[in-house]
């Protein structure tokens, strides 16, 4: 299983047995030519000098297997920033965003974008591929297509004699966003093409979601993304359920605690700024409460872990 997130959110979900996560998009042009600033490195405990890129892009070794994800259009760049990173980092993989919908991404021709033209992403995967090491592993995250949802089944091919070691897919094409049905069979077909191992994602909020994906696309595992999120226990619930075909759910005193130790692990690796950070996650957790509007309001005005617990007492 798979996860795409920030840092303290990467962390408390390997608590919770994600297989592999992926890094938040990180800009190949940034990365090659971001001018270097001053960052506190909360694990170092000293003062370091990073672009604004590179410092998205660092992680604990408490989170490997992780795979940093880039975007870009220009294949020289997207290569040099690859090695950039595995010279930096050395993270276990490296991941060609072709599939953020996001209008300002889009616009720039990045993104979604490549799936409009197939030769330039083919191209980036050849040149990303030469420029790592014989170890890192190179995977795309894509849609299905710009608006035809059968485009996929010619392009991811492509990618695989291009150099593509794994591919993670999301069920749906640009043109949906991420509403509306998403295409296991697709998937499935997609599946059957290939020899590198396949992801299925899109649409997966519960155990029983999971469960179905890969019974009806046969991949070789599924990545959640807004499924896990205010839900990191995702993870632990899905492998039980595949497992042992049940799984737990948990009490509130419990949610209640994994709440404030990813407080506490945003603010190790951020400091005060991450719990500002924080925020949205902590409106994520407390969906479904009764009281759920007036503690979202307090949760969005919260600055340190005291105000944190102050808020979460009341649930």
């Amino acid at each position: 299983m798979a996860g795409i997130t920030d840092s303290a959110f990467r962390l408390i979900s390997k608590k919770f047995g994600v297989d592999l996560v992926y890094s938040e998009m990180i800009s190949s042009e940034g990365i090659v030519y971001g001018k270097p600033q001053d960052f506190y490195d909360w694990e170092k405990k000293k003062w370091i000098k990073l672009s604004k890129s590179l410092e998205l892009a660092k992680f604990s070794q408490k989170e490997r297997p992780i795979i940093l994800q880039i975007f870009g259009k220009e294949p020289a760049i997207m290569a040099q920033a690859a090695e950039i990173l595995i010279k930096k980092f050395k993270p276990d993989g490296i991941d060609i965003n072709m599939g953020c919908p996001a209008r300002k991404v889009v616009k720039s021709n990045h993104g979604a974008a490549l799936l409009k033209n197939p030769d330039l992403a083919c191209e980036i995967v050849k040149q990303v591929k030469r420029a790592v090491t014989k170890k890192t592993l190179i995977s795309v995250k894509t849609r299905l297509g710009w608006e035809d949802k059968k485009e996929i089944l010619k392009l991811a091919p492509q990618l695989e004699k291009a150099g593509l070691d794994f591919l993670c897919l999301h069920g749906r094409v640009y043109k949906q966003g991420f509403s509306g049905s998403v295409d296991y069979q697709i998937i499935k077909k997609v599946k059957q093409k290939l020899k590198v191992p396949v992801i299925a994602n899109g649409g997966i909020k519960t155990p029983e979601d999971a469960k179905k994906v890969l019974a009806t696309t046969k991949a070789d595992g599924v990545a959640v993304g807004m499924g896990s999120w205010g839900r990191p226990w995702i993870f632990t619930q899905i492998k039980d359920y595949l497992v042992k075909g049940e799984y737990q759910d948990l009490t509130w005193p419990e949610v209640k605690k994994i709440i404030l130790e990813h407080a506490k692990l945003v603010h190790q690796t951020k400091g005060d700024h991450g719990i500002i950070e924080l925020r949205k996650h902590l409106c994520w957790y407390v969906r479904g409460q009764k009281n759920a509007a007036s503690l979202r309001q307090q949760l969005v005005k919260v600055e340190t872990i005291k105000d944190v617990e102050k808020v979460i007492s009341q649930i």
